[in-house]
C-alpha cells in the first residue's frame, strides 16, 4: 500500500503522534487493518499502538484520507476511546461487573437510583403476590362546562371602554 504523509504532528502530552495520510484507492475504501497494517511497517510501531480515527473517502474518489493516532507506549494508548479501539480490532479492556457487597455509584447517589442488587429483591416479592385484575374505573363526575355566573371575575367585569359603546347602541335603538 502506497501512503503518502500529509501532515505529522508530535503530541508529547498524549505521547502520541497525530498522522494525517492520503492513500491511492483502487476499488474499495481500504479496510482498518490493511491501513494499520500500513503504517505499522512505516512508521516501525506496533499495530496494537495504532489507532485509526477516521478513514474518509469523497464518493468516487481514487484516494482516501486517513486520520491516525501512533502511540509511544501502551499506557498512552489506553487514553484513546475505547470505540475506535473495538473498530480498529484491538479489544477494549472490559468494564468489571458491580458486586453486591460494592457501594453505590456517585450517579446513583446523585439520581436516588438504587443498586442493581437491591432492585432486584423488590422484583422477587412482586411476583409471589397475586395479580388482580383491575378493571377500568370511569369518573362519573363529569366537568360541565362553566356557567356565564361562575366564570373568572376578570370576564364577568366589563371594560369601561366596551359600557360606553353598549350604552351608546342602546341610545340610539
Amino acid at each position: 500500500m502506497n501512503i503518502e504523509v500529509i501532515n505529522e504532528k508530535e503530541n508529547p502530552l498524549f505521547e502520541r503522534k497525530e498522522v494525517v495520510v492520503k492513500v491511492p484507492v483502487e476499488k474499495q475504501t481500504p479496510s482498518r487493518k490493511e491501513v494499520v497494517d500500513a503504517l505499522s511497517k512505516k512508521y516501525g510501531n506496533s499495530k496494537e499502538l495504532i489507532v485509526i480515527e477516521k478513514i474518509d473517502q469523497r464518493f468516487g474518489g481514487k484516494e482516501a484520507t486517513i486520520y491516525a493516532r501512533l502511540y509511544d507506549t501502551e499506557k498512552a494508548a489506553r487514553q484513546a476511546p475505547d470505540y475506535l479501539k473495538e473498530r480498529g480490532g484491538v479489544a477494549a479492556p472490559k468494564k468489571e461487573e458491580k458486586k453486591a457487597d460494592s457501594q453505590p455509584s456517585f450517579e446513583e447517589l446523585v439520581s436516588g437510583k438504587k443498586p442493581e442488587a437491591q432492585k432486584e429483591a423488590p422484583a422477587e416479592k412482586k411476583e409471589e403476590k397475586p395479580k388482580e385484575a383491575k378493571a377500568p374505573e370511569k369518573n362519573e363526575e363529569k366537568k360541565e362546562p362553566l356557567k356565564k355566573e361562575e366564570q373568572p371575575a376578570e370576564k364577568k367585569a366589563e371594560k369601561p371602554a366596551e359600557k360606553k359603546a353598549v350604552a351608546q347602541k342602546e341610545e340610539k335603538t
